[in-house]
């Protein structure tokens, strides 16, 4: 094996995880165009993500909407899961492992997600940089 084999295999690498990245979004549904007319809105004061795909151990999961608040990250998912516990859990774990105090909840209803949209809006403003920080983890943990 020559130097010029290593730069082979190791330049693949970024596009592998681009390719599966890619595979993953044509496979997912995104946001429908109902749900969002309903709670772009209540959401636009808010910090906030739409079309997000999270993978933990075990499952993969669509969640087309997102907003953090005051240390509350709130999600809505269209699908049905068995459990969206595993997925609390794992962006829990994930944003305290980067120093911040957070509380997960992920609604499987438009209706009760637009109930929390509306009290997690009466909540005080706190710092927007904070928040940014939280969902750029998501980000970074997202596909």
């Amino acid at each position: 094996m020559n130097l010029l084999t290593i730069v082979a295999v190791v330049g693949m690498l970024p596009a592998s995880r681009s390719l599966v990245t890619t595979i993953m979004y044509i496979k997912s549904n995104g946001i429908s165009d109902s749900d969002y007319e309903q709670i772009s809105e209540l959401s636009r004061p808010l910090t906030g993500s739409f079309d997000n795909v999270f993978t933990t151990y075990e499952k993969t999961y669509e969640v087309p909407a997102l907003v953090v608040r005051s240390g509350n990250v709130c999600g809505y998912v269209a699908k049905e899961y068995k459990t969206l516990e595993a997925l609390e859990k794992h962006l829990t774990t994930c944003i305290k492992k980067e120093g911040y105090s957070v509380n997960v909840k992920i609604f499987e209803t438009i209706d009760a997600y637009k109930t929390r949209l509306i009290s997690i809006n009466k909540l005080e403003e706190t710092e927007q940089e904070k928040d940014l920080a939280i969902l750029q983890i998501l980000h970074e943990i997202s596909l």
